[in-house]
């Protein structure tokens, strides 16, 4: 078994704070915005970009704020997202600013991006057959491999890839994607699908392996080394390929919780925060936009939440997870 992830403590003192910008995919990922869809929030509920910076600027101003990351949905469909990152590139403190995406829409507005202050992209990818690409998300492969040209040219300090275990459907492909990473000089990390969300989601959860599993399959081919995994989510290893080397890692939010320690708090795109993605406790943070508003108020509510991941996988978490980020 991999080891549990050593985080018994936070790798610094701040909050690590995702940042919803949207609910709204232009992919249909099976085990995440399945082809029926999902409710989606009402546009009206939405905050404009300007009341979304306003807010975690607040947020930062209540307690440390040590990295955001934008997320969606798919961040990239928000119209007017490089208004939203210039103006967090000046957060207090300058935490670093990082984004996930599907990549299918960064190739055009991957150089801008970089320009504008994001530090790091994380690309998820989860088969290198176009056919099954399109039958997993309804996207088309090429415009995320133009996504992770595009973001290696750009010159962001890392470019990482993330593909979700799912049985059956691409565990026949972890040597083939650990190849691709490594081709590319990219770290490549394996996440094990989470049963979580509507019943569609929940669904699909029978796609399920461990990551015990994807290391038995890549060790067929490769050489792995443990390394020093402490501050991340991620159990790393150092993958020989060769004469080539490289990382690779494996999340691990079943088979070994990292609850103890997280620091990670999610605000979706109506403003409320959320302390997981296995939890539906939420609190809306809109209120503390008004200039009267107490940040001391603000920071306790603040750490309410993070003291709620710690009871939230005793829960039925059935918020959408393309609302809270994935």
């Amino acid at each position: 078994m991999p080891a549990c992830n050593p985080l018994s403590k936070p790798s610094s003192p701040g909050v690590y704070l995702r940042l919803s910008v949207t609910d709204r995919c232009n992919l249909r990922c099976r085990y995440c915005m399945p082809k029926e869809g999902v409710r989606l929030l009402p546009r009206g509920e939405i905050l404009s970009l300007e009341r979304m910076a306003a807010l975690v600027f607040r947020l930062a101003q209540a307690v440390p704020v040590n990295k955001v990351r934008l997320t969606g949905g798919e961040p990239l469909v928000r119209k007017g997202l490089c208004f939203l990152v210039e103006r967090l590139a000046d957060l207090p403190g300058h935490p670093p600013l990082v984004m996930t995406t599907n990549g299918t829409l960064l190739a055009p507005m991957a150089s801008l991006l970089r320009q504008l202050g994001i530090r790091r992209v994380n690309i998820s990818i989860d088969t290198l057959q176009p056919d099954r690409y399109h039958e997993l998300t309804g996207g088309q492969l090429d415009d995320v491999l133009a996504g992770i040209d595009a973001a290696q040219q750009a010159g962001f300090e890392t470019v990482k890839l993330n593909t979700v275990l799912l049985g059956g459907i691409n565990d026949d492909e972890l040597s083939d994607l650990t190849r691709f990473a490594l081709a590319r000089g990219l770290q490549i990390r394996f996440i094990e699908l989470m049963k979580r969300g509507p019943s569609q989601q929940q669904e699909s959860f029978f796609h399920y392996i461990p990551a015990q599993r994807a290391l038995d399959l890549l060790r067929q081919s490769f050489d792995l080394t443990p390394l020093d995994s402490i501050g991340t989510t991620a159990v790393m290893y150092q993958v020989t390929w060769g004469e080539r080397k490289g990382e690779v890692g494996v999340i691990t939010p079943v088979s070994h919780p990292f609850c103890q320690g997280c620091q990670r708090l999610r605000l979706d795109a109506r403003g409320h925060l959320f302390p997981c993605l296995m939890s539906d406790r939420q609190v809306d943070l809109t209120p503390y936009l008004q200039a009267t508003t107490d940040n001391g108020q603000l920071a306790d509510l603040i750490r309410q939440q993070l003291d709620a991941k710690l009871t939230a996988r005793a829960e039925l978490c059935s918020t959408p997870m393309s609302r809270i980020g994935g």
